[in-house]
């Protein structure tokens, strides 16, 4: 069997004008759909990269907290918290950074007092007086 005869002829044609029209407007929109592809793979380049050389500053707050607290490990902390003399701690709470301590003197008096853990000291004290 002998192969077909190529007529080269047919591939030399010009395309019809309503062809030619088509081929043209799905020439430019494959060149503006792969534009706007650029544009958005180096939009979501240049995020990753800000991101990237970013990230270190925007890291969570780290606090430092001066003696006598110090910080044991990730979430623990530890120190001490000196209270005047003839002070005794009846109850405690926490709030954020602060401690608030109900404290009784040797009197009896009830004082109520704020520690700072960042500070590492106390930052106010309340005398509670009954009124007579």
């Amino acid at each position: 069997m002998a192969a077909p005869a190529f007529n080269n002829d047919d591939e030399e044609k010009p395309l019809d004008p309503m062809v030619e029209n088509v081929r043209r407007r799905m020439m430019r929109l494959m060149i503006i759909s792969i534009g706007i592809m650029m544009v958005g793979l180096m939009a979501v380049l240049g995020a990753i990269v800000y991101k990237y050389n970013t990230a270190g500053e925007k890291s969570p707050k780290m606090t430092v907290l001066k003696k006598p607290m110090v910080v044991v490990d990730a979430g623990y902390s530890e120190g001490n918290i000196s209270l005047p003399a003839g002070f005794v701690v009846e109850s405690s709470s926490l709030a954020g950074d602060r401690i608030l301590l109900n404290v009784k003197d040797d009197k009896g008096m009830l004082h109520i007092m704020v520690f700072d853990m960042l500070s590492a000291r106390i930052i106010a004290r309340f005398p509670v007086a009954n009124e007579k």
